[in-house]
């Protein structure tokens, strides 16, 4: 089994890590971590069934896989 990460939960990333962790089992997953730098998200996601992380380190640390999703220029 798979531990995956997801860093930052805004328009895109946060429906991709709710739609994850919802079916993390038939998608071979053990575990679903989450961070975002707002709590609201980070919220949302825990109550999704994520862990959520404190920082994105503490997210990436270990994980499989680590998605990124953030705003930039």
């Amino acid at each position: 089994m798979t531990t995956a990460a997801f860093i930052g939960l805004g328009v895109m990333g946060a429906p991709m890590c709710r739609n994850l962790t919802m079916k993390k089992q038939s998608a071979g997953l053990t575990e679903v971590r989450a961070f975002d730098v707002r709590a609201e998200p980070l919220a949302q996601a825990r109550d999704a069934g994520a862990v959520a992380a404190s920082s994105a380190t503490e997210a990436a640390t270990g994980a499989d896989v680590v998605m990124v999703s953030l705003p930039g220029g």
